[in-house]
């Protein structure tokens, strides 16, 4: 009997491509007949199905692995074909270990931690908060310790801003003259006691007037009353006060302190035969010949220059002023000398003295160019040998011995007699006022305090 599908060359072919694709693959199940062959062929394409969609996950999966979480791991089953997401509750192998990132420490929930107290807000850098002044005086937040850039500087109301003002006024006047006006209104403030000053104005004013009558008690002179009321009104004005200082009865009152305790000026000036004296005395007084020449050179540019000494020197070795190498320049017979500061210059802007030479050893163009010639380089001018600068107490110190020398008793000298001397021999000579303010630089007319005529000696 014929096979019913041995006329059928479309059904041979498929068997025979069935056959030669499952001899390249073991088969798990006997081939009994063609129906077994035909579920075969479904059952083998549908697992091919399966496999490719199997290989498709396993190929995406393997893309997202390095994404997955640090606490998880995927794996898939063979027997079923699905894939499954668990967590991973052992830890990992020591073989992965360094390629898979470790699980993070669990949390222990511990104590409750107290929130972070706030920093206090500090102040402003310009200022320290001022102490409280007793509220009884009236005076709030007026500072008056010593540890402050600006001793009793009040506490003004106008704010920030106006407490950053404070260090400019303070140093709109010389250290000295501030310090005299702190004393005088402490002192103010002692007077006033517990009265509350700022809230009238005749409370001030009797404020004033017990602590002028202090003064007088204690027996000063006309000058120290003054500068102290000065003081007084400074720290009036600063507060917003009027100035009661310049109350008729008080401007009456000085006019006759000033007749009842008349005091002449005792130190007496230095005159051009003085000097010559002087300078001559140097060469049995100083140790050396640097030494004669040194300050016979600082005599007589103090005399000739009208120089206040802190013009001339500087106070110490450790502190700056005085005449610099710079300030001083020697040619064609002259001498010129530049103040970088003054006592009527505090805005430093300076000022050139010439100085022509005069007949005879004090010749202050000879003298300073012999000294020139041998001084050694330093930043003053006037050094020792060794370059340190010559100092106020030692030009004193000199200047005494030079008097005591020649037998003329010191106690009346100071090294102010210099400047004295100049205003002196320049009003002998014949000079109109304006001249005599010019050479010593006055501002007003109190240069007259300084022609001494009958002082001489």
């Amino acid at each position: 009997m014929e096979d019913k599908h041995a006329d059928s060359p479309h059904k041979s072919s498929h068997r025979h491509r069935h056959r030669s694709r499952s001899s390249h693959r073991p088969s798990h199940r006997p081939r009994s007949s063609s129906s077994s062959q035909d579920s075969g062929s479904r059952s083998h394409r549908s697992s091919r199905r399966r496999r490719s969609r199997h290989y498709s996950r396993s190929s995406r999966r393997s893309r997202h692995s390095r994404w997955r979480s640090p606490s998880s791991s995927e794996w898939s089953s063979g027997d079923t074909g699905r894939s499954r997401t668990r967590m991973r509750l052992e830890p990992p192998s020591p073989r992965t270990s360094c390629l898979v990132p470790q699980d993070d420490p669990p949390i222990v929930p511990s104590a409750p931690v107290a929130p972070p107290t706030p920093l206090p807000v500090p102040a402003a850098p310009f200022l320290p908060a001022p102490p409280p002044q007793p509220a009884a005086t009236g005076i709030s937040g007026a500072v008056t310790g010593s540890g402050y850039p600006w001793p009793f500087m009040p506490f003004t109301s106008m704010g920030a801003g106006g407490q950053r003002l404070m260090s400019l006024v303070s140093s709109s006047v010389t250290p000295p003259t501030w310090q005299r006006h702190g004393k005088a209104w402490k002192a103010w403030l002692q007077v006033a006691g517990s009265r509350d000053v700022s809230s009238n104005d005749d409370i001030r004013l009797t404020v004033t007037l017990e602590y002028f009558l202090q003064l007088r008690d204690a027996k000063v002179s006309s000058s120290v009353a003054l500068r102290s009321l000065s003081g007084v009104a400074f720290f009036l004005k600063l507060h917003g006060w009027p100035d009661n200082t310049k109350h008729f009865l008080f401007r009456q009152a000085l006019k006759g302190w000033k007749k009842e305790h008349v005091r002449r000026e005792a130190r007496r000036p230095v005159s051009y035969k003085l000097l010559a004296r002087i300078v001559e005395a140097c060469s049995h007084v100083c140790s050396s010949t640097f030494e004669e020449h040194l300050f016979a050179a600082c005599f007589c540019t103090a005399f000739f220059g009208a120089l206040r000494i802190g013009e001339l020197l500087p106070p110490s070795k450790l502190k700056p002023g005085g005449l610099l190498c710079d300030d001083v320049l020697v040619s064609n017979g002259s001498l010129r000398l530049r103040l970088r500061v003054s006592k009527t210059d505090q805005y430093r802007k300076g000022v050139w003295i010439p100085i022509q030479g005069v007949q005879g050893s004090v010749c202050p163009v000879r003298c300073v160019a012999a000294y020139s010639a041998i001084r050694p380089q330093a930043h003053n001018f006037f050094v020792h040998a060794d370059s340190t600068p010559v100092t106020r107490f030692q030009f004193i110190s000199v200047f005494r011995r030079c008097l005591s020398a020649i037998g003329i008793p010191p106690g009346d000298f100071s090294s102010h007699s210099f400047r004295i001397g100049a205003a002196t021999e320049a009003a002998r000579a014949g000079l109109s006022e304006v001249e005599v303010q010019r050479i010593g630089r006055w501002r007003s007319s109190c240069f007259a305090g300084y022609v001494r005529p009958d002082l001489l000696l």
